[in-house]
């Protein structure tokens, strides 16, 4: 007998929850299956049903916040004042998914080299730019290199800095690359 998909997605939702509220007082890799599970509520086989592991269940994550990043930042790459909604779009998503980027930026994560991974061919291709040419993929890592480093540092910050100094510092930035003609115009 198949499971309801709502109650599906529900269950994987709350084994998600849990393992990011354990992450906020403990390394995501110093978490185990036995937390999550007396944590939600579940038991063990239940967790096995939807992960492998806690190192699945944290690329499930990633890669489910992937998917959110494509479908609303590089989605409107191109489109009327990509600048402004670029730098907006980064400012909520921290207003939304705070708890998810301080577990994906944490200490240690690999979370950085994934993330630019997936987004260099698809700015590559927003921006018609050749996605095989090797001095496309370097001008697209230095500048999203800086772009997920200032991100990162931000939503990890004990004391961030405002949002405002925030949205006026990345716009300096995607100002002066634009005005290098490094990179095209988002």
């Amino acid at each position: 007998m198949k499971k309801q998909p709502e109650r599906t997605e529900m269950t994987r939702r709350i084994l998600v929850d849990t393992f990011i509220r354990l992450s906020e007082n403990k390394p995501a890799d110093k978490i185990t299956v036995s937390e999550i599970c007396n944590k939600a509520g579940y038991n063990r086989s239940t967790f096995y049903q939807y992960f492998n592991d806690t190192f699945h269940l944290l690329s499930y994550i990633e890669d489910d916040f992937l998917n959110y990043i494509e479908n609303t930042v590089v989605a409107q790459i191109g489109n009327i004042r990509p600048e402004q909604f670029f730098i907006d779009s980064f400012i909520q998503i921290n207003a939304d998914k705070k708890d998810i980027l301080k577990l994906l930026f944490g200490k240690n994560s690999s979370f950085h080299a994934k993330l630019k991974r997936t987004l260099i061919p698809l700015f590559a291709k927003r921006m018609c730019m050749p996605a095989e040419d090797p001095e496309t993929v370097y001008k697209l890592d230095f500048y999203l290199s800086g772009i997920i480093s200032i991100f990162s540092r931000w939503v990890t910050s004990e004391t961030p800095m405002a949002v405002e100094e925030y949205a006026l510092l990345m716009k300096q930035i995607v100002e002066g690359m634009q005005k290098s003609e490094l990179l095209p115009r988002l």
